[in-house]
């Protein structure tokens, strides 16, 4: 299991197994409805699938309505798509608002065969599938927030639960994903609390926890053609358009999440892309200047230090 499925399943272990499915379940709480039939859903209220599509319905509702409450003058856009391989999604965003610039927090629910590459990479993080006819069930919610104020940092999480079945039944299930934020200056109180806030929720599972998963983030988002860690009004907007830039090219090169969506048969690449920045820019051989905000920051992010 890697470092960000280790820390997704302690994290949300709890939240999943309270998901319980009454006689009818409240939909109003969602931004749309289920993907899978409701009638199925009422009949396997103990089943992981069950339990997982329906919290993170749950908490996308939740996650959508505070952030217009936030914004105060626009809405996010609801789209419920169906992919005909099996499953779909619900793709929510907001932009050009008064305070986020462009938002997206999606919930995926999809099934079907996996693909070749897609059982290969899972293999080589060392997953033991055997056999070549997989079929898989995933069911996961991501969101990427990008605010308007270069001083407020982005923020980007995705968890999911996997399910792959080998052609003699036999079946593998793993929860995996994690969180970040992308600073463009260095607000060492927001970086203190975001790190708590994971402590906290680690540490009721295990001491050492915290720690490790910490570290195991630290190697996975850094991005390695730039040396930093991607993760953490003219002028200041300049340098959060170029930091939006690394912010997509890590999305697009190293992201697992982005690569598995974007090579799973029938993907829905709109909302796949739905991380990206509304704006962003590429300057070539751009260096901080001496003794800069932009050059404290950019040494803390090749030099990643333990904040809490």
């Amino acid at each position: 299991m890697t470092a960000g499925g280790l820390a997704a399943y302690y994290c949300i272990k709890d939240m999943v197994n309270a998901a319980t499915v009454q006689s009818k379940i409240d939909t109003s709480v969602f931004m749309a409805k289920p993907i899978t039939n409701m009638k199925k859903l009422e009949q396997n209220p103990d089943d992981m699938k069950t339990k997982m599509e329906l919290m993170i319905l749950k908490v996308q509702g939740s996650i959508c309505r505070e952030l217009e409450r936030l914004d105060g003058e626009q809405k996010f856009k609801v789209e419920r798509w169906e992919r005909p391989e099996g499953g779909g999604g619900v793709t929510c965003v907001i932009q050009d608002g008064a305070v986020f610039e462009k938002g997206g927090v999606n919930v995926s629910v999809v099934d079907g065969e996996l693909t070749a590459a897609a059982a290969q990479q899972m293999r080589a993080r060392g997953k033991k599938l055997k056999g070549d006819n997989l079929k898989f069930f995933a069911a996961g919610i991501s969101s990427v927030i990008h605010p308007k104020n270069p001083h407020v940092p982005t923020i980007h999480f995705n968890y999911r639960y996997f399910q792959v079945i080998e052609e003699d039944g036999t079946k593998h299930s793993w929860f995996g994903g994690g969180t970040d934020l992308t600073p463009y200056f260095l607000d060492t109180q927001d970086v203190v609390h975001f790190h708590k806030t994971l402590k906290k929720a680690c540490d009721p599972h295990g001491s050492d926890y915290y720690k490790q998963f910490k570290a195991w983030c630290d190697d996975y988002f850094f991005i390695k053609h730039r040396g930093i860690v991607i993760s953490l009004f003219s002028g200041h907007q300049q340098w959060q358009l170029l930091r939006r830039g690394h912010y997509a090219e890590f999305n697009l090169i190293y992201d697992r999440g982005t690569k598995f969506g974007l090579f799973t048969p029938g993907a829905r690449i709109e909302s796949i892309l739905m991380s990206l920045p509304l704006y962003a820019k590429w300057e070539y051989g751009y260096k901080a200047p001496p003794n800069s905000p932009e050059e404290r920051l950019t040494d803390i992010l090749k030099n990643p230090r333990d904040w809490v």
